[in-house]
């Protein structure tokens, strides 16, 4: 959610790259539909993040997301964009056709996030006309079927001077490091947040490595948690995770 995404990113670090200024914006000038594509961690919900504060947006991450659950989703935002009553409806194609009749009344980005964790949902509202408005996908992948009026963008993640304006933004004790980390990280953001976070002026070889300290410091039951999380198909509430949780251990006691 747009919300959601501006929280995550209030406390950290943003750099306007030049990616984003190049490359995104200037395509935004002249393109209504954008598809980024990028390796995991190299930028592309930050690009969405920058998109997002430069006008009327709508964010929505595809992971664990239906197509009925995405479609319905952004329909309410749109109308509450519109000012118009909340629609009932029951199936995807009546949501998508409630969304595309929508974004011909506003003038909204929809920004559309984790496109390759639901594959059948991303092809579909890859067909929005996104009238006065833009729709831009974020994908770790290709995309099959993808109408051809999609601009295709591949993120980069940060150049040499990006880095060093991060880390002394992030954490200035570790600029003395900035030559070694440009070369272990790649200019991915994501390794480079571990970096500055874990406080530590040796960086690790990989962002892999990063992952593999973290998930050895979990306890076993944060690790049943995170294992339970990964496998639904939706996103989990708290009382339906301690559910399965429960029925899980009861069938481990039980064989």
């Amino acid at each position: 959610y747009t919300s959601q995404l501006k929280d995550e990113f209030a406390t950290k670090p943003i750099i306007k790259t030049a990616f984003f200024l190049s490359q995104v914006r200037p395509a935004l000038q002249q393109q209504k539909r954008l598809l980024i594509l990028g390796p995991p961690g190299v930028g592309k919900t930050v690009t969405l993040f920058q998109v997002a504060q430069t006008g009327e947006s709508v964010y929505l991450s595809l992971r664990n997301r239906s197509l009925l659950s995405a479609a319905s989703y952004l329909s309410s935002r749109l109308c509450q964009i519109a000012h118009q009553k909340a629609r009932s409806l029951s199936s995807a194609d009546d949501w998508l056709q409630s969304c595309e009749s929508l974004m011909q009344q506003v003038s909204v980005s929809l920004l559309i996030d984790d496109a390759e964790q639901s594959l059948d949902a991303a092809i579909e509202l890859a067909k929005l006309q996104p009238g006065r408005g833009q729709l831009i996908l974020a994908s770790r992948s290709s995309l099959p079927m993808v109408p051809d009026d999609f601009q295709v963008l591949r993120c980069q993640g940060f150049t040499p001077d990006e880095v060093t304006l991060y880390l002394q933004k992030a954490n200035p004790d570790l600029a003395s490091s900035v030559s070694t980390v440009i070369h272990k990280s790649g200019g991915n953001p994501l390794y480079l947040t571990y970096f500055a976070q874990s406080g530590s002026s040796v960086p690790a070889s990989s962002i892999d490595d990063y992952h593999r300290t973290m998930w050895v410091r979990l306890s076993p039951n944060q690790k049943e948690i995170v294992a339970v999380i990964a496998l639904c198909e939706l996103a989990p509430t708290f009382d339906g995770l301690a559910s399965i949780v429960g029925d899980y251990r009861q069938q481990q006691l039980t064989g």
